[in-house]
């Protein structure tokens, strides 16, 4: 009760690839000027839709004294997923792309 715990969403296109014990950096709108570090706590396995696309509740604690948030603030997460190729990260979308087609004509 005495910390914050941030919501995230998640793509579905890349929510594979998020694991609770992962960091990364909290940006809120309203204090533009101060990065929070965060480690992913739990992964909520139900999806809903938003704005046209698919996302996970992906929970996550700050790990900082955060006395400047405050609830119901939004911003920005990002979760650091690791060092990948460039060919891997511009292929990405269509290898899933591909993955998909490849499937349905297997049905």
């Amino acid at each position: 009760m005495d910390a914050f715990r941030l919501t995230l969403e998640v793509d579905e296109s890349q929510i594979d690839e998020v694991r609770p014990g992962m960091k990364g950096r909290f940006l809120s709108t309203s204090l533009p000027g101060e990065l929070f570090p965060f480690e992913v706590t739990k992964l909520i396995p139900v999806a809903r839709p938003k704005d046209g696309r698919t996302v996970f509740r992906v929970e996550a604690s700050i790990e900082e004294d955060a006395d400047d948030l405050s609830p119901g603030m939004r911003g920005v997460a990002k979760i650091n997923g690791g060092e990948k190729s460039l060919l891997w990260i511009w292929t990405r979308s269509f290898r899933n792309w591909a993955r998909m087609i490849i499937w349905t004509w297997l049905r």
